[in-house]
């Protein structure tokens, strides 16, 4: 297949970045498309957590994200993106974890056990925890659930258990403005994303 690079104008890049990145997750031969688009995605979390394709990103790509130490945004944010995402999965859950019953408490855990150990529970303030992990705290490991007790009780006189994460810290990544893909994994961008047309991707390629 021909190849061709295409070069996004910067604008159009934080307004695509996760449409692009959902729709190249899903296929094995947009590798190098998916890594482009993910040291964005990084640095800019908050472009995938409120685009309406976060809600549908496949488990396995969500969590590959989330294990990232340099993610550019708040933990308590990270939390409450997971607790929205894991309700819209199927069967969808409620929102109001006020009505929750507990076998809606047991699904939740289900779907998010595999992201707790690498959520900085540790890192965030006593009001994010009280908000917004105290409510949850039922899908939370006895031993992780104690211990935040614990922590947050003692208004910063008790110390983090020893094998807690440290902050994430993020890195200023350089991401090229181009990235090498061939014509059919262009098309099938366009397609899959319904975002923009072939003719628009077009205009911004060269060979």
């Amino acid at each position: 297949m021909e190849e061709c690079i295409i070069t996004y104008e910067r604008d159009w890049i934080q307004g695509h970045l996760a449409e692009i990145f959902s729709t190249a997750s899903k296929y094995e031969n947009f590798t190098r498309l998916w890594k482009h688009f993910y040291k964005e995605l990084v640095q800019k979390p908050n472009a995938l957590f409120t685009s309406p394709y976060f809600l549908s990103l496949k488990r396995s790509t969500l969590l590959t994200f989330i294990k990232r130490n340099d993610l550019n945004i708040d933990e308590s944010e990270i939390w409450k993106n997971l607790i929205d995402w894991a309700c819209e999965q199927t069967p969808m859950l409620r929102h109001d974890v006020g009505r929750f019953t507990q076998n809606d408490f047991k699904e939740l855990e289900s779907r998010l056990k595999d992201f707790i150990p690498f959520i900085r529970f540790f890192c965030i303030t006593k009001d994010q925890y009280t908000l917004g992990v105290l409510p949850y705290e039922n899908i939370l490991p006895d031993t992780l659930r104690n211990e935040l007790r614990k922590f947050f009780e003692s208004n910063g006189e008790k110390s983090p258990p020893k094998d807690f994460l440290p902050s994430r810290i993020p890195i200023n990544h350089s991401v090229p403005d181009s990235v090498l893909i061939n014509n059919r994994q262009l098309e099938l961008l366009a397609t899959e994303s319904g975002m923009v047309s072939f003719q628009f991707l077009m205009g911004v390629v060269r060979y």
